[in-house]
């Protein structure tokens, strides 16, 4: 039986996979939703209303990715996640 500091240091790379995931997520939303926009040659305040957007569809959209592959997929075929397998559980 694994002891709670190691299921504890498991959920824990599992958020920090998460959390790094929503910021790649922000990051390539923002970046192609402003560029989509910025070459229709708008005005930069569409565009920044563009980017936000873009951001919070990234975000949303690849953490869904992140959970479903580490929770559903990987969990449900190995019977670990990828903060339990760097962990040494299962």
């Amino acid at each position: 039986m694994a002891s709670r500091r190691l299921r504890v240091a498991a959920w824990l790379m599992d958020v920090m996979l998460l959390q790094i995931v929503q910021g790649m997520g922000s990051f390539l939303g923002a970046f192609v939703a402003a560029a989509m926009v910025s070459s229709q040659g708008l005005d930069s305040a569409r565009v920044e209303d563009a980017s936000s957007s873009g951001a919070l569809i990234g975000i949303f959209f690849w953490n869904l990715v992140a959970v479903l592959i580490n929770f559903g997929f990987l969990q449900g075929t190995t019977g670990s996640t990828i903060g339990k397998q760097i962990v040494g559980l299962r």
